[in-house]
């Protein structure tokens, strides 16, 4: 069954450079593309304006304005032919805004990786990249009511530097990594969550280290590592058969229910999109 998904990356990027477009198809779409379907195909999106600057997702008044233009963004997908969305971002921002506006289903790094985390072991550590960030999962954990899975949260305290250096090199990412999963797993931890869409495809693919690596860092001291981005393509692709097959796919009952058409176009006519819009990878 043919689908087609949408994965949209939170955040700017200019795609008109060959270093950029290099580590686009190198480690997100490879990471992306991991886990599909042979008949799914994957498009890729950026924001023309968005985060370039990854300690910027901690602070919750600068959310306000990159989080608008990522729904603004993913609105701008519908009816035009992609059978779910997924969400390229750790921090799931306005998830649930999105189902409420969109008819395909539209799936969640975060959300997804904790569900799936949780299948495979009772007690999960998150390894992020700033303890900055850690106060805005925790938020986003209350409102899932799946902070009691939590048994550890640690952070590589990654400088920019170091987010340019693990696109091309995992290697010391690898290493401080793994000495955070093994403080989890000493706190209990029974899998272990990259809290970050740009930590976990360094992983999956480890870029620039693939013949010590050849399958990614899948575990530490056999504790599993969730691959964030893969598990979410892979509920997308499950979500979309289910809505093909006319199968119940999301609730419109209460959390999800749709505006009406006409409440929905009078307040986009009172509130016009600047249309500053995407860029297709």
């Amino acid at each position: 069954m043919k689908k087609n998904i949408a994965v949209v990356v939170p955040g700017g990027i200019n795609l008109t450079k060959d270093t950029s477009r290099e580590v686009v198809k190198n480690l997100f779409i490879k990471n992306a593309m991991k886990l599909k379907e042979d008949d799914t195909n994957i498009d890729f999106f950026f924001m023309k304006k968005g985060f370039m600057q990854m300690d910027a997702f901690s602070w919750k008044v600068l959310n306000l304005w990159n989080s608008m233009e990522f729904f603004e963004v993913v609105r701008g997908l519908k009816g035009r032919g992609y059978d779910a969305i997924v969400s390229h971002c750790f921090g799931d921002p306005n998830l649930y805004p999105m189902r409420q506006v969109m008819d395909i289903p539209v799936e969640g790094a975060f959300e997804n990786a904790l569900f799936f985390a949780h299948m495979m072991g009772l007690k999960i550590g998150i390894v992020t990249f700033s303890h900055h960030i850690i106060p805005a999962m925790e938020a986003v954990l209350l409102r899932y009511r799946c902070m009691d899975w939590i048994i550890s949260m640690k952070s590589t305290e990654s400088t920019k530097e170091d987010f340019v250096e693990m696109m091309v090199d995992a290697n010391q990412l690898i290493n401080t990594f793994t000495e955070k999963s093994r403080e989890c797993i000493r706190e209990g931890a029974e899998v272990i969550i990259p809290g970050c869409t740009i930590i976990s495809p360094a992983l999956a693919i480890a870029v620039g280290c693939e013949k010590t690596y050849p399958q990614g860092l899948r575990e530490v001291d056999s504790v599993p590592i969730v691959d964030v981005i893969s598990s979410a393509v892979r509920m997308a692709e499950v979500m979309a058969t289910f809505k093909k097959a006319g199968i119940p796919w999301i609730s419109r009952a209460r959390t999800f229910n749709m505006p009406p058409k006409e409440v929905l176009d009078n307040t986009v006519k009172l509130f016009p999109y600047h249309g500053s819009g995407e860029q297709k990878y």
